[in-house]
């Protein structure tokens, strides 16, 4: 069984914690074996962590956001740095010419079929 990934908006993560403490509101205040005071007092830690937990989150995607951009940034600077300087290079035809007659039996040249 493999985990299934899935990216999850702060708008999705915040209604789902949500709803999580309002279901947990909902089964403390009727369980018996508790107090309405500690039914509230519970739900209220729970609400104070939950509220932490998507401050967390945003802290988490804004850094994200963040580093992405600034990534991003890099490249496009070295990608214009790159054409830049390609635009630059100049190659002549001397340059890129070979010299024949060192490969036509010139004084350096063996024609590989001396022992």
């Amino acid at each position: 069984m493999s985990f299934d990934y899935k990216p999850v908006s702060l708008e999705e993560y915040n209604q789902s914690l949500r709803d999580t403490v309002n279901a947990y509101y909902t089964h403390a205040i009727n369980d018996p074996s508790m107090s309405r005071e500690d039914a509230i007092k519970s739900t209220g830690e729970m609400a104070e962590k939950y509220l932490g937990a998507v401050q967390e989150f945003q802290e988490a995607q804004n850094a994200v956001v963040e580093n992405n951009t600034e990534i991003s940034q890099e490249t496009m600077e070295v990608e214009n740095g790159t054409v830049t300087e390609t635009g630059n290079v100049e190659i002549t035809s001397e340059d890129a010419s070979v010299d024949n007659d060192s490969l036509d039996g010139g004084e350096n040249c063996d024609d590989g079929m001396n022992p």
